[in-house]
C-alpha cells in the first residue's frame, strides 16, 4: 500500500562548501524497519529531518552508479532542500512517463513516497494516480482501527491492500514437523499460537497483526471465536482452503503447499502446546490417512507396531512419487497401500524421534532411505497419530 511518511530523516557525509552532499532517507515511523533505518542515519555526521511534503524543484543530475550484482542503475536527483540522493532506473522511469523534465528539471510537484512501512523511498509527481491513491492511504494510516473495535464477521482491509472477512484472532495447528538442528529428527505437532485469522475470497491470511486499517461493512451478527473456529474447520475439512502468512495470498492458485511446513490442519479459539496420542485403526481407516498422508508427504498421521514392540512411521519414496504438470501443479503420484515405507521411531513424551533419521531423497541424498517393500500384514497393529489441545483433537 503506498503511502506518504509525514517526516523524513536525510544523513550525509561531510563535503566541502562548494558541493551538494549526497544523502540517504529514512522515512520516521514506529516500525522495526523504520527505526532500524534511521539508526543507520543518524550514524552520518550530518542528519536533518523536514517535513515530508510535495515541493517543485527536483533535478535529476547524472547518472549515479551500475551495482554490478545486479542490473539495477541508480541515478542522482537534487532535493530542493539542498542534497543528492539516489533513486533507481526504474524509478526515473515511472517520473518520465509521468511529468516533462526539462534540462533535468522535472516539471512538476514531487514527494517521496514509500510502500507499507518500507523504508526504500520513491520520488513521485504529484500529478499521478499513485500520489492520489497515496493520499487516501496514508489517510487510512492516521486513522487506523484499533483491533479491539472489529467484530468477529467484519469485513476489513488491511494495510497490505487485501479486503476479507475478520475471523478473530485464533492458534492454528498443523502437522508434526521436525525441528532444527540437534533436533532435526524429533517431530513435534506444529502450533501458530494467537494469530488474527482474515478469509478472502476461499482462502486465509493470518499474521500477529495483519494490520487492519478500517472496518468496510460491520456485520449485524457477530460471532464468537467458537463459531468462526468451526467454520474454518468445515473449510478444513472438505480440503478446498488455504492459509497463508503471505499477504499477496502465495500459491493460492493451486492451494497447494509445499511441504508439510506451515500447513494449517485445525483451527481453535485456545491457545495451548499440543500433545499426541495413539488410536489403533483397521485396514480401511489405514487406506484412507495412507493416500491423505502420501499427497502431501505428511507422515505424522501413521504409526505400525511390529510384533517385537518396535514402532514405525509410515513414510513416503519422495523420489519416484512426485508430479509437475504442465499448469505448475505439483503433486504426487497415487501408491498403493500394500507397497510403502517406514522409519524406525521412538516415541518420547510428546515427540517421536526419528532413530536413524528419515531417508527423504529431497533434504539429503546421503541419508539413509527408509525401508521399502512393507505392506500391511509386515506390523502386529497400526494407529493413527491423533494431535490433542485440551478436550479437542485432529489428525
Amino acid at each position: 500500500m503506498i503511502n506518504i511518511s509525514k517526516r523524513i530523516c536525510v544523513g550525509w557525509n561531510n563535503v566541502s562548501s562548494d558541493q551538494l552532499p549526497s544523502g540517504i532517507i529514512a522515512p520516521l515511523g514506529k516500525s522495526t524497519a523504520e527505526k532500524k533505518r534511521l539508526n543507520t542515519v543518524k550514524k552520518y555526521p550530518n542528519n536533518k529531518e523536514y517535513d515530508n511534503k510535495p515541493l517543485p524543484g527536483f533535478t535529476i543530475e547524472d547518472h549515479g552508479r551500475k551495482r554490478y550484482s545486479t542490473s539495477t542503475t541508480t541515478y542522482n536527483v537534487i532535493d530542493p532542500r539542498g542534497f543528492k540522493v539516489e533513486i533507481t532506473s526504474e524509478n526515473l522511469i515511472d517520473i518520465v512517463q509521468i511529468s516533462g523534465i526539462t534540462e533535468g528539471l522535472i516539471q512538476d510537484k514531487c514527494v517521496w513516497v514509500r510502500h507499507d512501512s518500507r523504508t526504500g523511498m520513491i520520488l513521485l509527481p504529484i500529478i499521478s494516480e499513485d500520489y492520489k491513491e497515496a493520499v487516501q492511504n496514508t489517510e487510512l494510516l492516521d486513522n487506523k482501527v484499533k483491533i479491539s473495535a472489529v467484530q468477529i464477521g467484519d469485513t476489513v482491509i488491511t494495510q497490505g491492500g487485501q479486503t476479507g472477512t475478520f475471523m478473530g484472532t485464533l492458534s492454528l495447528y498443523g502437522p508434526l514437523a521436525e525441528g532444527t538442528g540437534s533436533l532435526r529428527d524429533v517431530y513435534q505437532p506444529q502450533s501458530f499460537l494467537r494469530r488474527q485469522v482474515i478469509k478472502i475470497d476461499d482462502w486465509y491470511y493470518y499474521a500477529t497483526d495483519t494490520k487492519i486499517l478500517s472496518v468496510i461493512d460491520k456485520t449485524d451478527k457477530p460471532m464468537t471465536k467458537e463459531e468462526s473456529a468451526k467454520l474454518i474447520n468445515k473449510d478444513l475439512i472438505v480440503g478446498q482452503t488455504y492459509f497463508t502468512s503471505t499477504p499477496n495470498g502465495a500459491n493460492i492458485i493451486t492451494k497447494q503447499y509445499w511441504s508439510t511446513h506451515g500447513m494449517i490442519s485445525y483451527v481453535s479459539p485456545r491457545a495451548e502446546r499440543p500433545t499426541i496420542s495413539f488410536v489403533e485403526i483397521d485396514k480401511p481407516e489405514f487406506d484412507i490417512l495412507y493416500h491423505r498422508g502420501h499427497k502431501c508427504d505428511d507422515i505424522s498421521l501413521l504409526l505400525g507396531e511390529k510384533a517385537n514392540g518396535s514402532k514405525f512411521i509410515i513414510d513416503y519414496d519422495s523420489r519416484n512419487s512426485r508430479y509437475s504438470n504442465t499448469s505448475g501443479q505439483t503433486g504426487r503420484l497415487s501408491s498403493p497401500t500394500d507397497n510403502f515405507s517406514c522409519t524406525a521411531v521412538a516415541v518420547v513424551d510428546n515427540s517421536i524421534s526419528l532413530i536413524n533419521g528419515r531417508g527423504n531423497y529431497w533434504y539429503n541424498h546421503n541419508r539413509p532411505v527408509p525401508s521399502k517393500n512393507e505392506d500391511f500384514t509386515t506390523f502386529k497393529k497400526f494407529y493413527k497419530i491423533v494431535k490433542h489441545i485440551k478436550d479437542e483433537s485432529y489428525v
